[in-house]
């Protein structure tokens, strides 16, 4: 009987040491394979370290994030942008059948990046990503009176156009001001920074200090310009050497889309007079369409439609927005407040047509 019990009591503790000693191993590889992981994608990262907040850095979140990644595809048809608080969408809206499709997304972060000012950019935040879609510009603080310019791609890497030029300045007792160079926008392959006031042009694909330009240019020509009637213009695209389609933004929340001669301000419509508010108009490759978006002037419940009209007046056609999968949100449910409101939370733009 004495040895009965001695077995049982030998088995048990055999299994129980077994399980136990099973899960530790388990746990332990677990923990050291993370760990890691996850120091190899801090020192592939360009994103400075210091300002990360690690409780917002765990796999799971990752893992989550690698789950819902949307598939991106190439820009091509009417490309649009929606922006969500901290969150921007790149879609793509065939013309023919509607279909959508997810170009690419950014979620910037906004404790180390602030995005451009609105007043500062050619067409309000459409110019703050690259003609690529592959990046948005930001400036970035590296210390509390130092700002470098520059751009993230989709996964926060920081690219230091301020560095990349050699603008950044040794501070001694001497020359006490450190580089404050701030982030403009992008436009026709050229990324615009301000530093003291002065708008500055270099090369997206070379940014070095031999390729900067500082003279007036289309950019700020049009811009100059355009801002010195009553109401306020904002260049969407251009049709010719003198021609652009822009948003004029008058009183009362009134928005249009038309047609302005640069060298005179005198505006052309192509749209049919309506109880409408229209805007960001792009031009069709073949320059003979456009794109714009509209709402009913008079709702506030009625949400943004995507119309196309030939650039000499005619009918406008309705292209109806259908969210595909992963979509940011459902555009055609944004109405006037969800949009011009001056707590608007929302952003919806046509950035270009492919």
């Amino acid at each position: 009987m004495r040895k009965r019990i001695f077995v049982i009591l030998l088995l048990i503790g055999l299994l129980l040491g077994g399980c136990g000693g099973g899960g530790d191993t388990t746990a332990t590889m677990n923990d050291d394979n993370y760990e890691a992981e996850y120091d190899t994608e801090d020192e592939s990262s360009d994103i400075g370290a210091e300002y990360l907040d690690e409780d917002n850095m765990s796999g799971e979140a990752e893992t989550k994030e690698d789950e819902n990644e949307a598939e991106l595809v190439e820009a091509k048809g009417i490309i649009a942008m929606v922006r969500q608080t901290g969150a921007m969408q790149i879609i793509s809206v065939d013309p023919s059948s509607s279909e959508q499709q997810i170009v690419n997304e950014f979620h910037p972060d906004n404790s180390l990046f602030v995005l451009p000012k609105g007043k500062w950019i050619y067409s309000r935040s459409s110019s703050w990503i690259s003609d690529d879609f592959e990046k948005i510009a930001v400036t970035k603080a590296i210390g509390s009176d130092e700002w470098h310019a520059g751009w993230i791609d989709n996964a926060n890497n920081f690219f230091d156009v301020t560095e990349a030029i050699g603008a950044v300045k040794e501070v001694d007792f001497a020359n006490p001001q450190p580089a404050q160079q701030e982030a403009v926008g992008f436009k026709d392959g050229l990324f615009v920074f301000r530093e003291s006031g002065q708008y500055y042009y270099v090369p997206v694909d070379n940014p070095v200090a031999n390729n900067i330009t500082t003279e007036e240019s289309e950019w700020e020509r049009t811009q100059i310009n355009m801002v010195q009637k009553t109401d306020t213009f904002y260049i969407t695209d251009k049709v010719d050497e003198n021609h652009y389609i822009a948003d004029c933004y008058g009183d009362k929340g009134v928005i249009y889309s038309t047609i302005v001669n640069a060298d005179n301000n005198e505006c052309s419509p192509y749209i049919p007079d309506s109880e409408r508010l229209n805007w960001s108009g792009v031009l069709s490759p073949d320059n003979n369409r456009v794109a714009f978006l509209s709402l009913p002037k008079n709702s506030i419940e009625a949400g943004a439609e995507l119309y196309i009209t030939s650039i000499h007046e005619g009918d406008p056609i309705s292209v109806p927005i259908i969210p595909c999968e992963n979509s940011l949100l459902d555009a055609s449910n944004l109405t006037y407040f969800d949009l011009f409101y001056s707590e608007a939370q929302y952003e919806l733009y046509l950035l270009d047509w492919r």
